[in-house]
């Protein structure tokens, strides 16, 4: 296994759960601010876009040396979003 490809139990993990969890990429103020960003956006703002003071948090994410290599092995070189991300568990009604 190199680090040109995501191992065996990556891909694996990522199959079956449909995400991965990826330790040590953000840090813990990193993760805190997230958090707090979360709880700060409501049902009409948007994570990217709108005029949260957070938004950046998550533009962040999108730039992230670590996360854009895993976006390249799952979803190809040149990735881009076709919709805005959203959180789930946003609606309560699902």
């Amino acid at each position: 296994m190199d680090d040109d490809t995501m191992s065996n139990e990556e891909n694996y993990a990522f199959d079956v759960a449909g995400y991965l969890h990826i330790p040590s990429v953000l840090t813990q103020d990193e993760v805190a601010a997230l958090n707090e960003a979360l709880e700060f956006i409501g049902e009409s703002d948007t994570l990217l876009g709108g005029t949260s003071p957070y938004r950046e948090f998550f533009r962040d994410l999108l730039v992230h040396p670590k996360l854009v290599w895993y976006l390249n092995q799952i979803v190809g070189h040149g990735f881009r979003l076709e919709q805005a991300p959203q959180l789930y568990g946003q609606d309560r009604d699902c």
